[in-house]
């Protein structure tokens, strides 16, 4: 497998990334991977030439495997050690990127697979470290109204009681604590910037809802773009991973109707203010309508409270970072 079939979804969070990666899976010859985390989480540009020894690589491969095998939320290391020997067997450069590329080989060729699919949403940040280590690789930015994006963060810490069981209540608590209005219009903003401000003729930008009331028509653009064959069948996903919907095993396809659903309550005024206020033109820009919303007293609240839950929020993410300053710059 070369680094040129390695495809990436990027996109800020609760924008589609999932479901594009389980539509891409479903292509005869693309194996998609579960959130790696690795840009930020596991690895910062500062290690690229960083030489790890025999027992570094090795654990490190162990990590990666059993993050796939298992989930980012709760992985566990030491279980794949032989498969992690078998990874770093031969590479001539044992550093990060270099075994983050054989990782994704084995994995896909295990798979009987020969592309790889990585989607790991906040990658979206780290475009230039990531065209540095793959720079033929293909990427797909998912982009969703903010004002949804927004209803479904508001909602993702229900998601361990609507059939993700597995998702730790520490998870929970920690989506529930990292919403914010101001925060997710900042963030929703900064990816959104970050994926236009990096000019390249392999990224292809996606409009969520483009994506989900012409599906046939937009993954056969998808599949021009990555040079691989149009199945109609790929749309028979399973719907699940949705804030406001339960898994069902038995609903297959795309919900053509997922899209303003902010326009049906769930949230305020106070709420879609600063959505809007914070990305005005960024949303103009992509077609999205804006409201003429005013300044309100439940916008004023979450002004006023925002340092405190900024604080909090970040006491809980710090040990999802590798370099913390790195990970809050790429945010501002």
């Amino acid at each position: 497998m070369r680094d040129s079939v390695n495809i990436f979804i990027v996109g800020y969070s609760r924008s589609g990334t999932t479901m594009l990666s389980r539509v891409l899976g479903k292509a005869d010859n693309i194996y998609s991977f579960n959130e790696l985390h690795f840009f930020e989480q596991l690895y910062s540009s500062e290690e690229f030439d960083k030489i790890l020894n025999e027992s570094q690589a090795i654990s490190f491969a162990d990590q990666l495997l059993d993050i796939q095998r298992t989930n980012y939320l709760f992985y566990d290391v030491g279980k794949h050690i032989p498969e992690a020997k078998k990874i770093i067997n031969g590479l001539n450069i044992r550093t990060k990127p270099e075994i983050f590329k054989k990782f994704l080989e084995f994995e896909t060729r295990l798979m009987n697979k020969d592309v790889a699919c990585e989607q790991t949403p906040r990658n979206v940040l780290y475009l230039e470290e990531l065209f540095k280590i793959f720079p033929d690789a293909k990427v797909i930015n998912m982009v969703r109204d903010p004002r949804d994006v927004l209803l479904s963060q508001k909602s993702k810490w229900k998601r361990k009681f609507l059939g993700a069981d597995k998702i730790p209540l520490k998870e929970s608590i920690r989506s529930w604590v990292n919403y914010h209005p101001i925060t997710i219009g900042k963030l929703w903003n900064a990816s959104v910037r970050a994926s236009l401000k990096y000019q390249h003729s392999n990224i292809k930008t996606v409009l969520f809802e483009e994506f989900i009331q012409c599906p046939d028509q937009k993954l056969k653009e998808i599949c021009s773009f990555l040079n691989i064959s149009y199945d109609s069948e790929m749309l028979d996903v399973e719907q699940a991973g949705s804030s406001n919907f339960r898994d069902d095993s038995k609903e297959k396809g795309i919900r053509k109707n997922n899209f303003e659903k902010w326009k049906k309550g769930g949230l305020s005024q106070g709420e879609i203010f600063w959505c809007e206020f914070l990305n005005r033109d960024e949303m103009s820009m992509l077609g999205y309508e804006l409201l003429s919303s005013k300044i309100s007293l439940k916008s004023i609240y979450y002004l006023f409270s925002f340092p405190f839950h900024i604080i909090f929020a970040l006491m809980l993410n710090l040990s999802r970072m590798n370099n913390v300053f790195s990970s809050i710059k790429k945010r501002i």
